[in-house]
């Protein structure tokens, strides 16, 4: 079974901000399967991510027609979902490095993002992620498509 949590990124309310599916733990996906999940859920954007052995989170973006090497949205939702879901009860700061295809990111719950494309911290913009993120609900799908699945016209 895959499931998805449904956030709008930018809106401290549901449906109305950039609407964004957010996948956990996909790593028997393929990129034909993830494109296919996306277009069948007519997001603008879909993230797709898999927990890596050295605490990094390998990230995948597609959009209805490719995937893309980095976006915005979808790195700040895939952090906020990753907020909900871990043991947040610490009351300290917690980040994520997401490692997307153009670069890697670190968001952090303190109101700062970084950029480590290049082996050094650079700050790019600030960013809070409680309050900009809506949960609207997790979604389930029984059936994954196959590789095999068409493109849709």
């Amino acid at each position: 079974m895959l499931e998805y949590q449904h956030v709008d990124v930018f809106t401290g309310r549901p449906y109305a901000g950039n609407s964004l599916a957010v996948f956990l733990d996909q790593q028997s996906l393929t990129a034909a399967q993830m494109l296919a999940v996306t277009q069948e859920l007519r997001h603008f954007e879909s993230i797709f991510l898999t927990r890596a052995a050295d605490g990094v989170v390998d990230a995948r973006i597609f959009d209805l027609i490719e995937e893309l090497p980095f976006a915005g949205h979808p790195t700040i939702g895939a952090a906020a979902v990753l907020h909900q879901v871990s043991d947040a009860t610490s009351g300290g700061p917690l980040g994520w490095r997401l490692r997307l295809a153009a670069r890697t990111v670190t968001v952090n719950n303190d109101g700062r993002t970084e950029d480590v494309a290049h082996g050094s911290a650079e700050h790019v913009q600030e960013v809070t992620v409680s309050g900009e993120v809506s949960f609207v609900g997790t979604g389930r799908l029984d059936v994954v498509p196959t590789a095999d699945t068409g493109s849709r016209s």
